[in-house]
């Protein structure tokens, strides 16, 4: 196989001799530092998608909040209600209530008691026709209050889901605030689905622009569950990214709702999309989740590989979409995104998204990561670029730290680590023939490790890989991934290391085949020649 002799073609010196930042243990209070004199940061992880019963969630939000700070450790939340013009009223204390403001409390003991399903089954025909701003200012006092409760190392946000009309699905929307949600209410006014306001592209392109020059770089979105109703394509995410380039930070690499028994994910579409111009590559789109993670993420050479072969510095993130105890995890509780925070504020944590200095995980499958490419005097890391003269020898390093438990009882074990290398061209737009081929053709496995492989050294702890890329490169990118099943466990992983579709699997239930089936990946790494 090619990928064989590219492997044996590798200079692999099998130990870490430094390069790069500090891993340490992962934890919120792990003080990183990069080589050189890059700044100092702190590895923290957090989630930016949650509901609420300020929109369709099952629980107030300072119930969320308490269990994603308290017993699961973030260092940032993002308040993610729904944009839109219809829903329930909430009261002061964000109870939901009927229009005459009766409240809607579920009476049955077993389920939850702020349950958005017992009030669209009781109270059909009580929502409001209301701004959604006079939500969002509500639940924004709670959040102002609940700041003062946090220690000087976490970070509450306010944003929300915007529904964006043209693709009809949704976005995770931050505006940083600053003591008021003016910005915010006035982009929903102008912006979100509904009340009459445009579905047509430019006007949708408009307001991402706006999100990348009017708020003095304060502004982030993301696209949210990309695959699962087949309203995104590969030429909606170029647009809006062509549009907004340092706004538009990813995507949900994997949904949220991982625990929902009818479908992991809440992914269910069953009819995957072959292009008749592209049918010798398969498949193009599904709605179904590969070992957790959308199928755009998943599929190796797939639509986030397109675009990070067109040098788009584009994240994927990985978050609960928590709306209700039933069906989803609690916030990092399960997915974890980790990023380098090198100043300590909200809009420090904006930076870092923006950055890219990312990785995700499923699971707690690693805790820590340090991925470097370095060549003389400079290195790079994720979300960065390396330039170098071509030709040049470039040394990989990769450090990992396992986590000692998760939030299952389970000792995680990394089976493999995949080394992830495509060329890069440059950005594609509307007058490219191929601006929709959700496809690269470059993207390859250029190098795998596990344990008992030369190569991978375990030292303090921590699994040490170090090896060299071959010297005829040209710009590229360099992304990883790994797994606790191993490369040809059936059901799991196939002999490529390719995560296998999750419908096909036999576990007894959703959460089970969950906390089974654990992934990480890295943000990209690219490297430019000159």
């Amino acid at each position: 196989m090619q990928k064989d002799k590219t492997y044996l073609a590798l200079l692999l010196t099998g130990l870490l001799t430094g390069c790069g930042l500090d891993s340490g243990s992962g934890e919120n209070n792990d003080i990183q530092s990069k080589s050189q004199s890059d700044p100092i940061g702190r590895w923290i992880y957090g989630d930016m998608h949650v509901h609420s019963t300020a929109s369709d969630g099952h629980n107030l939000m300072t119930t969320v909040l308490d269990k994603a700070f308290n017993d699961y450790g973030a260092s940032y939340i993002t308040s993610t209600d729904h944009s839109g013009f219809n829903a329930y009223k909430i009261n002061d204390a964000l109870v939901r209530t009927t229009v005459d403001g009766q409240l809607i409390l579920n009476p049955a003991p077993e389920e939850e008691v702020h349950s958005h399903d017992y009030a669209k089954e009781n109270y059909p025909d009580d929502k409001a026709e209301v701004e959604r701003s006079e939500l969002i200012n509500t639940l924004y006092g709670h959040v102002n209050q609940y700041r003062q409760r946090l220690n000087t190392s976490q970070y509450l946000l306010q944003g929300m889901e915007w529904t964006i009309p043209y693709t009809k699905e949704h976005a995770t929307l931050l505006i940083l605030d600053d003591g008021n949600l003016d910005s915010l209410a006035a982009f929903h006014q102008q912006y979100a689905k509904g009340n009459g306001n445009s579905k047509e592209l430019e006007d949708n392109l408009n307001a991402v622009k706006e999100l990348e020059h009017n708020h003095n770089g304060k502004a982030i979105f993301a696209f949210n569950h990309p695959s699962r109703s087949h309203k995104v394509k590969i030429e909606d995410i170029r647009q809006f990214h062509n549009a907004a380039p340092t706004a538009f930070i990813g995507m949900e690499g994997a949904p949220g709702h991982q625990r929902n028994e009818e479908s992991r994910g809440s992914y269910d579409e069953t009819d995957p999309i072959i292009m008749d111009e592209y049918q010798d590559y398969g498949i193009a789109y599904f709605g179904q989740t590969y070992g957790g993670f959308d199928y755009m993420t998943a599929r190796l050479g797939g639509v986030w590989d397109a675009l990070l072969s067109e040098g788009r510095h584009f994240s994927i993130i990985s978050q609960s979409d928590f709306h209700s105890q039933t069906k989803d995890f609690w916030p990092n509780q399960y997915a974890k995104t980790h990023m380098l925070l090198e100043t300590e504020s909200r809009e420090g944590v904006i930076n870092a998204l923006k950055k890219g200095n990312i990785f995700v995980t499923h699971g707690d499958l690693i805790s820590a990561l340090t991925f470097n490419v370095s060549s003389h005097d400079a290195a790079a890391t994720m979300g960065e670029t390396l330039a170098v003269p071509l030709g040049d020898n470039i040394k990989v390093s990769i450090e990992i730290t396992q986590s000692e438990l998760n939030h299952n009882g389970d000792t995680p074990q990394l089976a493999f680590v995949d080394v992830i290398v495509g060329e890069v061209t440059a950005y594609k737009d509307e007058q490219d023939s191929d601006f929709n081929k959700p496809f690269s053709d470059s993207t390859r496995i250029l190098a795998s490790f596990s344990e008992g492989d030369e190569g991978w050294n375990i030292q303090d702890g921590k699994i040490r890989i170090e090896m060299s890329l071959p010297q005829d490169h040209g710009d590229m990118y360099i992304r990883l991934r790994g797994s606790n099943n191993a490369k040809g466990t059936p059901g799991y992983v196939d002999e490529q290391g390719n995560p296998i579709i999750d419908l096909e699997k036999q576990e007894h239930s959703v959460e089970a085949m969950a906390w089974k089936d654990l992934w990480f990946y890295s943000n990209a790494i690219f490297i430019s020649t000159q």
